[in-house]
């Protein structure tokens, strides 16, 4: 009888100085990481010991840490449950604190995929294991963000609004090469008319010159602009 007592007895203070770890490293959470939210789990529901979601400055969430405290003598089937529980609560990670580490560990590491470490070393891996989540779940937000950029572009591409603003540059455009090629041919004229009163002021010019030539004879100047050389051909030249 002495001994079962002693067995209840030490079975009631690890339970008691297990649920004492509890909640000093919930504690430890609170104050380490202000803008997470901390929550224990409810003693008898399956799931670990602490939920820790992590959250940006912003309060938007990147992810979760699922917590179990053990202080008891090592063993493997915690591993096992903790993996379970994490699935459960869909914890992006998961780690187990506990007195008794495996031989091979003196601080912290992965044990069949879990990270374990003791009360020692369990806020610097909570910082090294927080900064990876919100590092991810920037990486992830921003791949979301240009894969939602480039399905708007593709979208807006496809849109009427798109095809209707083409048209109207197209539109303009067109409307502007036509108002070219008739101001072009509009000045063509112009050119060809005023052509056409240069020549015939040349002309009226070369007969006026002729004919004041056939009367004053020698005594008339010579005038250099209406030589031969000014372009005006023998048969074309009045006189």
């Amino acid at each position: 009888m002495l001994d079962e007592a002693q067995r209840k007895a030490s079975g009631v203070s690890q339970q008691v100085q297990g649920e004492v770890l509890e909640v000093d490293l919930e504690e430890q959470l609170k104050v380490t990481f202000p803008t997470d939210s901390i929550e224990p789990i409810a003693k008898g529901v399956k799931g670990g010991d602490i939920v820790q979601v992590v959250k940006n400055s912003m309060g938007k969430i990147a992810g979760t840490i699922l917590w179990e405290t053990k202080r008891a003598k090592w063993t493997p089937s915690w591993l096992a449950k903790l993996r379970e529980d994490a699935r459960k609560v869909s914890a992006t990670s998961s780690i187990l604190v506990t007195e008794e580490l495996p031989k091979n560990i003196s601080s912290f590491g992965f044990v069949d995929s879990v990270l374990v470490t003791n009360y020692n070393f369990s806020m610097s891996l909570a910082v090294l294991v927080r900064r990876g989540i919100m590092q991810t779940a920037a990486a992830k937000s921003a791949a979301e963000n240009k894969d939602e950029t480039l399905e708007m572009v593709y979208q807006y591409l496809q849109s009427d609004a798109f095809r209707h603003r083409i048209e109207g540059y197209v539109e303009s455009i067109n409307t502007m090469k036509t108002d070219l090629d008739s101001e072009k041919r509009s000045m063509e004229r112009i050119w060809k008319r005023r052509e056409m009163q240069i020549v015939k002021a040349e002309l009226s010019m070369s007969k006026l010159a002729g004919e004041l030539e056939g009367i004053m004879g020698s005594a008339f100047p010579t005038i250099k602009q209406l030589s031969l050389d000014s372009g005006i051909d023998d048969d074309e030249k009045p006189y």
